[in-house]
Order: structure tokens, then C-alpha cells, then sequence
């Protein structure tokens, strides 16, 4: 068996890769799900005149092979006792919906949305040219765009 010197020394150039995929990758993606959950919060805010809705930011602790841990933001949507948390899973994500050209490719990342039993998993996507996101949820596996409507269907279904 080897020191711990040598281990470290064997690895370096893993944890040099992982700083520099870090470096070019995870400020971007931070960057989306702050503007995703923007974007949430606003479209919440639109559809509840009454603020019967209390919406927190939280924070997630995710570690991932190719960036390392981070810190990233997420949201509780409380409605009386029932509760909806929005929670990133990761920056690199693999996953299928029915209809993916591929069944299963990396994304460019994942959030679900969740009451604890129930979930709809939101993806980043890249075409080449444009980022999106589609919401997919796990009963029919079907991805559509994310926009107000998609979003409130969910919501409301994870109320019920």
C-alpha cells in the first residue's frame, strides 16, 4: 500500500481538471437557477393577489464529480400545511422523457419541483445556440417547455 503522499500526487491532475471545469462552468450555472427561480417567484407572486402563498429562498449543498460541492438556492412554497420545495439536483444530469431523441442524454441541469410524494423535474437544455428549460413530471415522463402556464399546472397539481 502507497503514502498518502503518492495517493495525492496520483490524483492531482483529477482535482486540477475538476478546478478548472469548476471554473467555467459552475458561475453559469448558479447563474440560470438564480434567473429560474426569479422567474418562479415572479410567476407565484402574479397568481397569488391574495398572498395566500409564503415563499422562502433555500439553500442546497450538492457535491458533483465534475465541479465538486457547492451552494445553490432553491425555494419552500408553503400554502396552509401543504408544502412544495424547489430543489437543484445537480449541473450534470441524466435523464429520459418520452419523446428525448436519445432516451437518455446530458442535460445541462436539473431542478425538481416536489410535495414529497409527487415531483415534476425541470432540465436545462442546449440546442447549440439557446438555453431552455422543459418541465417533465412522473407520471407520463412527457417534457414540455417551461413557461407560466406549464409551471401553474404544476404547482396547483402538487396543491391538490
Amino acid at each position: 500500500m502507497g503514502n498518502l503522499t503518492d495517493f495525492l500526487r496520483q490524483q492531482a491532475d483529477v482535482h486540477h481538471s475538476v478546478v478548472d471545469q469548476r471554473k467555467r462552468v459552475l458561475p453559469d450555472w448558479l447563474a440560470s437557477l438564480d434567473a429560474l427561480l426569479n422567474k418562479m417567484q415572479e410567476w407565484l407572486h402574479d397568481a397569488d393577489p391574495e398572498g395566500l402563498l409564503t415563499i422562502e429562498k433555500t439553500s442546497h449543498r450538492i457535491r458533483e464529480q465534475k465541479v465538486g460541492a457547492y451552494t445553490a438556492a432553491g425555494l419552500r412554497i408553503s400554502f396552509g400545511a401543504r408544502e412544495i420545495r424547489t430543489e437543484p439536483v445537480a449541473r450534470y444530469s441524466i435523464g429520459a422523457y418520452d419523446g428525448d431523441a436519445f432516451d437518455s442524454a446530458t442535460r445541462e441541469g436539473r431542478v425538481d419541483v416536489t410535495n414529497g410524494e409527487r415531483k415534476s423535474m425541470l432540465y436545462r437544455l442546449h440546442d447549440g445556440q439557446t438555453r431552455s428549460w422543459v418541465i417533465v413530471n412522473d407520471r407520463d415522463y412527457l417534457a414540455r417547455d417551461l413557461d407560466r402556464s406549464t409551471f401553474e399546472e404544476a404547482i396547483q397539481s402538487l396543491l391538490e
